[in-house]
C-alpha cells in the first residue's frame, strides 16, 4: 500500500515536470511592486501644513519640542513602537508652535514611511500631549526638501510683512545680538 503511494506521488510529480509549474505567475507578482515602487518613490511634504506651523512658530515651542525628544523616543520603546522609534532616530525637530512640529528627516524613504502611516501620527500626537499637556501634530519634511521650503516661507514672509523686516533691517546691532545670545535671552527695550 506504500508503494502504491509512491508511485502515485512520483507520476503527479513527472506529470507536473511534463506540464510545468507556472513558474512565471510566481516571478510575476515580484515584478509588479517594482514598478508600484518606481511610481510612489517621490515623497512630497505638506508645505501648506510647514507653511501654517513656520508662521506661527516660537523658539520656547520648538525648544520644548526638543527637551522632549528623547522622552518621545523612550515610550515608543515601552509601547513596543520600536520600529516608529527606528523611523526617528535620525530626524530632528526644525519648527514648532503649540498646536503641531516640523521634523526634518534625514533620508526620504524615512520620511514618507512615517508620514504615510496614519497610527504613527497619532501616537506621535497622543505622546506629545501626554509629554506636553497639549495635543500637537507632527508634520515631515525630508531633508533634502526641508532648506527649499524654509527659504521659500522665508521670501515670502519678507513681501507679506515689510514692517517687520524694516525693523530688523534698521538695527543691525539687534541682528548681531539675536545671532550671538537668540531669542531667547534677548530683551529689546525702545
Amino acid at each position: 500500500q506504500l508503494q502504491l503511494k509512491i508511485e502515485e506521488l512520483e507520476s503527479k510529480l513527472q506529470e507536473m515536470q511534463k506540464n510545468g509549474i507556472p513558474v512565471a505567475v510566481t516571478d510575476r507578482p515580484a515584478e509588479q511592486p517594482k514598478t508600484q515602487r518606481a511610481v510612489k518613490k517621490a515623497y512630497k511634504a505638506p508645505s501648506g501644513k510647514i507653511n501654517q506651523v513656520l508662521k506661527q512658530a516660537t523658539k520656547p515651542d520648538l525648544n520644548t519640542v526638543k527637551s522632549k525628544w528623547g522622552e518621545l523616543l523612550e515610550q515608543l520603546g515601552m509601547q513596543n513602537q520600536k520600529s516608529l522609534a527606528a523611523l526617528l532616530s535620525e530626524a530632528e525637530p526644525v519648527a514648532a508652535s503649540t498646536e503641531a512640529f516640523v521634523v526634518k528627516f534625514k533620508y526620504d524613504i524615512h520620511c514618507q514611511m512615517a508620514m504615510e502611516n496614519n497610527r504613527f501620527v497619532e501616537v506621535i500626537a497622543s505622546i506629545m500631549q501626554q509629554l506636553t499637556g497639549h495635543r500637537m501634530e507632527i508634520a515631515g519634511v525630508p531633508e533634502s526638501q526641508w532648506q527649499g521650503l524654509r527659504e521659500d516661507f522665508i521670501s515670502t514672509q519678507q513681501f507679506d510683512g515689510p514692517e517687520e523686516t524694516d525693523s530688523k533691517e534698521e538695527d543691525p546691532f539687534i541682528a548681531e545680538a539675536r545671532k550671538l545670545v537668540g531669542d531667547d535671552l534677548l530683551e529689546i527695550k525702545e
